[in-house]
């Protein structure tokens, strides 16, 4: 084993924020290496710091705060001066996520078992570089987010008038709603489309006669399968793939069924939410003056949620495409595919050539492992080396004793309610109706808890993370970027949930 030298070594007075999830060490990598080594060359300025730990089953992702201001604060100014500098930005990213996009519609076609191993390893190469520049733009969302969650509240603070002072935060979440519709919202209007043409050519439809008509009907399972097709991804994570099937669903449907929904009018509920969204910020934009700075802001806050949602979409199909490698890997190699996880994609070439994986390192990794990015070097350690990085990092937090907790407020709203702490989306089932879900930061796969949420809290993310734009959607009261959130309480606590201001208090 080489001897330990500090990677963070050199780093002033470094703050780290922290994200945290269910993970395999093989599908952290991408992320980690777009936000800096990829967007560093397809962008002026890229992250500089970044460390990604994978231990029991969790990834840690740990940016430092300065680095992420300073390029939030690039990006404003440099938009500030010249809106174009925007507009470049977003052309390319839509030219790497159409390249992209087309790329992984032309691996749906390609029999591996009929291509040989150099043909194997330049699919695969080929794939993680369209994947990364795809990727890499969308993470100039995060370090926006920081310079915005701290700079404009207190810019709003400067322009409202006197007796609007208590409204800052209602004012910037408002300003901060996303106009464009999710991928998730997508999905579900998709859905109750479907569910409105079962309604339209069966009047009669209910839950027991519902199976009959699947029979029956061709053109409905056209639009099932056309549905799986967009969205067999939807539930991926770093740690588990699993393709949604037609049956998931119809399921779903057979549920709305069920609860006697009509998907018209939730159709419509949708189209309306989002025109009423619209022309109440534009009012607030004009009550507040509508200067340039504020328009810009409010230019730039849609432009990077766009970008943030797409971010997600395209990493949860990459995570699809990334098993799909791993699995014809551990085929050809006829190394275990549970062994496979523990690598990194630079690591595949080597191991298809030898047809070997090193035991040692292994036995290492599955322990603890890290891969970081600190100033355009990239390095990995192994087992306790990695647990001392962790260490000297200082993250290795432990329960903390407090009463009131603070965030920035991200969807307005009051509850007092028990809390549920979520590390993985096995744990969803466990949740209750109405409790606040409360974990480091949400995903998609944390939807179906969401739903049964009476509020959200969360450790990290800013105006544009998964949290704040869903929460804003459904309508449900959210906290963001406590922190601390998952440390001071725990399931079963007692909490007053003050989303107007930020404000979690723990009853005694």
């Amino acid at each position: 084993m080489k001897k330990y030298i500090s990677p963070i070594k050199g780093i002033k007075n470094p703050i780290w924020w922290e994200q945290k999830g269910p993970a395999i060490p093989f599908l952290t990598y991408g992320p980690s290496y777009a936000s800096t080594i990829t967007l560093s060359k397809n962008y002026p300025i890229a992250l500089k710091y970044l460390v990604c730990f994978v231990e029991n089953g969790e990834f840690s992702y740990s940016y430092e705060e300065k680095d992420m201001k300073k390029i939030g604060d690039f990006i404003f100014n440099k938009t500030y001066q010249d809106q174009n500098f925007l507009g470049q930005i977003i052309k390319k990213w839509r030219y790497f996520l159409n390249r992209y996009y087309k790329f992984c519609r032309k691996l749906d076609e390609v029999d591996f078992k009929k291509i040989d191993n150099n043909q194997f390893k330049e699919l695969f190469e080929k794939f993680c570089n369209f994947y990364y520049d795809a990727y890499s733009f969308g993470l100039l969302a995060d370090p926006f987010a920081a310079y915005a969650d701290e700079k404009f509240p207190k810019y709003l603070n400067q322009i409202v008038k006197e007796e609007d002072k208590g409204k800052i935060y209602e004012y910037f979440s408002k300003l901060t709603e996303s106009e464009k519709k999710t991928f998730f919202i997508e999905e579900k209007e998709g859905l109750l489309k479907i569910f409105l043409y079962v309604q339209n050519n069966k009047s009669s439809i209910n839950y027991k006669n519902f199976d009959f008509f699947l029979k029956k009907d061709k053109h409905f399972i056209k639009l099932i399968n056309n549905h799986v097709k967009k969205y067999h991804w939807l539930l991926n994570n770093y740690a588990r793939v699993k393709k949604i099937s037609a049956n998931f669903f119809i399921k779903e449907i057979k549920q709305l069924i069920k609860k006697g929904d009509n998907p018209r009018k939730l159709i419509k509920e949708i189209k309306e939410r989002f025109e009423i969204l619209n022309k109440r910020k534009q009012e607030l934009i004009k009550r507040l003056g509508g200067d340039k700075k504020l328009k810009i802001f409010v230019l730039m806050m849609e432009s990077f949620s766009c970008m943030q949602d797409q971010r997600k979409k395209s990493n949860l199909l990459a995570n699809h495409y990334l098993i799909i490698f791993l699995r014809e890997l551990s085929r050809r190699t006829k190394i275990s595919y549970d062994d496979l996880v523990y690598i990194y994609p630079p690591e595949l070439s080597e191991i298809l050539r030898t047809k070997k994986i090193d035991k040692n390192i292994l036995k290492q990794r599955k322990k603890c492992v890290v891969f970081y990015s600190l100033n355009k070097k990239t390095g990995i350690l192994n087992g306790e080396q990695a647990k001392r990085l962790k260490r000297e990092m200082k993250l290795d937090f432990k329960s903390l004793e407090a009463v009131i907790v603070k965030g920035i407020p991200a969807s307005s709203g009051n509850v007092r309610r028990r809390v549920r702490i979520l590390r993985f989306p096995e744990e969803i089932s466990m949740m209750k109706n109405g409790e606040v879900l409360i974990t480091s930061m949400t995903r998609p796969e944390f939807m179906a808890g969401i739903k049964k949420a009476g509020a959200i809290i969360t450790d990290e993310g800013g105006m544009t993370c998964h949290a704040a734009i869903v929460s804003r959607e459904m309508g449900i009261p959210c906290i963001i970027g406590t922190k601390i959130a998952t440390k001071v309480f725990k399931t079963g606590d007692l909490i007053e949930v003050d989303a107007d201001k930020g404000i979690i208090r723990k009853i005694k």
